[in-house]
């Protein structure tokens, strides 16, 4: 009888345990895509200084788009980077302006940033469409 009194007062320790869920430890240069119909696109937000925020569309091309779609896992090659929020105004910050990467970077953050700290308005948010199917 005692292990059952034992193991009724530890479920309730493993069902806290199992359940709980983890909190996110996002990282200046995270990305993520917002507002598309598939996981795979949407408007670009990228965690900078503790905050979400968007990416204007200055000199924003295919090359970045790859560059954000790797970040996310998609490794096939076609991604194409949209601007004029063609998924929709974000709202907060923008964080980033005159993003220009080869293609080659890793994040967002390894590329040649232009900030030329005007942080324009969000009707110039950018967007990219990955290739589905391309998640390793």
């Amino acid at each position: 009888m005692a292990f059952w009194d034992l193991l009724s007062g530890l479920l309730p320790v493993f069902v806290l345990l199992f359940t709980t869920t983890r909190c996110q430890n996002y990282r200046d240069g995270d990305v993520r895509l917002v507002g598309g119909s598939y996981q795979w696109e949407g408007r670009v937000e990228v965690y900078m200084s503790g905050e979400w925020g968007t990416i204007t569309d200055s000199d924003w091309t295919n090359d970045d788009a790859v560059v954000v779609c790797r970040k996310l896992g998609h490794f096939r090659p076609g991604a194409t980077g949209h601007s004029g929020a063609y998924f929709g105004e974000g709202r907060g910050p923008v964080n980033l302006d005159s993003v220009q990467c080869t293609g080659s970077e890793y994040s967002l953050t390894d590329c040649e940033i232009e900030d030329s700290g005007r942080r324009t308005t969000h009707s110039l948010d950018v967007g990219v469409k990955c290739q589905p199917g391309a998640i390793k």
